[in-house]
């Protein structure tokens, strides 16, 4: 009995045995590092590598060296082109193909280069082009320039002197035909994008020209243009106006009497009268010399053929109602009311420079009832031409008065000729019945 229960503990510790945990001692040992348990994860250790299959890197670029581009070109001129970089650059070649001769050569971050003639618009070419930056990267490039032939545009006319004239262009042309009108006789021309025609005489101060020319350029394409322009007057005389006859009684009409100082040309002078609101320019002169203490008449209507502009010699060849033998007789064509016994005259040049002026009125009126004779009190008192006594803008009080005129029409507005000239009223009367004189010294009896 007791050796039967003797084998009954032992087949209990067997099978304990047989149903408890495997330990399976670390070969190692234990660890004693104090680190963290690892967790339950197989961990393959890689194998040596085999130090035959080490590979070099190439080193990467320096990143304090900027990297040298080429940006773009621009073609300044025919003459001068310029290659644009990142960064300041040396060129180490540049060759054209076409060959183009190099003047010389800007290097900076912009190289210009200057050529001694120039590509031709319209005609493809290359540049090669090797630049090298202070840190020694070099860039080489090549551009395809494909230029469009350039426009044929007229830009402008000028009178360079009395002999010559300018005519200028946007690109270099042949002259195909010329003329002017009138007609002017030509010495020399002289083409290119300044087309410089000089003339056999001098032209005359003020004239009115038109020209028509026609041109061509080196790619076929013309032009045809037509210019109207003034020559210029420099040399305007001194003038004053000096007698006024504002009433209408057929075969007399209403005119504006002018007296020269100095010598001069009346070339492109314009008259003005402001009561003729509409069109107040009623007269431009064309080029004609005269004296000093000469007097020139501008009859303000046409009744006759007998009335002709006496731009000539010979100062009697106008007929018509008071013409003057010893005066410039000139008429404006037909008979329409041009002044009134209310107004402004004035003369002016090229430039709109007034060169004299007078305001007339009927009546004492505080101001004028008429803005456009406000506007030309204004602008002849900006331009110095007239003013009041007390020197500010001209009111109708202020004006020379037309008063005694009436509807006479042979009594005058006339200045006193014997006095300075003082741009107010106090420079003027009305002259007595049959007073006028057009084209001849001022009948200085007044009318009461």
């Amino acid at each position: 009995m007791k050796r039967l229960c003797q084998i009954l503990v032992f087949l209990c510790v067997l099978l304990c045995m047989a149903c408890g945990p495997t330990i399976e001692e670390d070969p190692l040992g234990p660890d004693f590092s104090g680190s963290d348990p690892i967790d339950n994860e197989t961990v393959t250790p890689s194998p040596d590598p085999d130090p035959g299959e080490y590979e070099t890197e190439e080193p990467g670029p320096d990143p304090q060296i900027p990297e040298l581009r080429f940006l773009g070109c621009i073609i300044v001129s025919e003459k001068e082109i310029d290659f644009v970089f990142s960064g300041p650059v040396q060129v180490v070649s540049l060759d054209f193909d076409p060959v183009l001769t190099i003047e010389s050569v800007n290097e900076g971050s912009t190289v210009t280069v200057y050529l001694e003639e120039g590509f031709r618009w319209g005609i493809p070419f290359t540049a090669d082009i090797t630049a090298e930056d202070e840190w020694g990267n070099e860039l080489a490039v090549q551009v395809l320039f494909e230029t469009e032939a350039p426009p044929l545009v007229f830009l402008a006319a000028e009178v360079a002197s009395e002999t010559e004239i300018c005519f200028e262009f946007s690109v270099p042309v042949q002259v195909i035909s010329l003329a002017f009108n009138p007609g002017l006789s030509i010495e020399s021309i002289e083409e290119g994008s300044t087309v410089a025609v000089r003339l056999a005489e001098n032209l005359a101060p003020g004239l009115r020209l038109e020209c028509e020319i026609a041109a061509r350029d080196e790619f076929g394409k013309t032009i045809n243009v037509q210019i109207p322009f003034f020559i210029r007057n420099y040399r305007v005389p001194q003038m004053v106006i000096n007698e006024l006859r504002t009433e209408f009684s057929r075969p007399r009409s209403e005119f504006i009497e002018f007296k020269m100082i100095t010598a001069g040309n009346l070339g492109a002078l314009r008259v003005y009268i402001a009561g003729n609101y509409r069109a107040p320019m009623v007269y431009e002169f064309l080029p004609v010399e005269v004296q000093a203490g000469e007097y020139v008449v501008l009859h303000l209507r046409t009744l006759d053929d007998e009335c002709r502009d006496e731009y000539g010699s010979d100062l009697a060849e106008s007929g018509g109602t008071d013409s003057s033998p010893d005066a410039r007789d000139f008429w404006i064509p037909g008979s329409a009311k041009l002044l009134h016994k209310t107004d402004a005259v004035y003369v002016a040049d090229q430039d709109d420079r007034v060169l004299d002026a007078v305001m007339i009125a009927e009546a004492p009126d505080a101001w004028w009832n008429r803005d456009y004779f406000a506007a030309a009190a204004e602008f002849l008192f900006a331009q110095g031409a007239w003013k009041s006594p007390a020197g500010g803008v001209c009111a109708p009080a202020d004006a020379a008065s037309s008063a005694k005129i009436g509807s006479a029409s042979t009594r005058s507005i006339s200045r006193d000729e014997t006095v300075p000239n003082t741009s107010t009223a106090a420079d003027w009367y009305v002259t007595i019945t049959g007073g006028a004189t057009p084209g001849q010294p001022n009948n200085p009896n007044r009318f009461n």
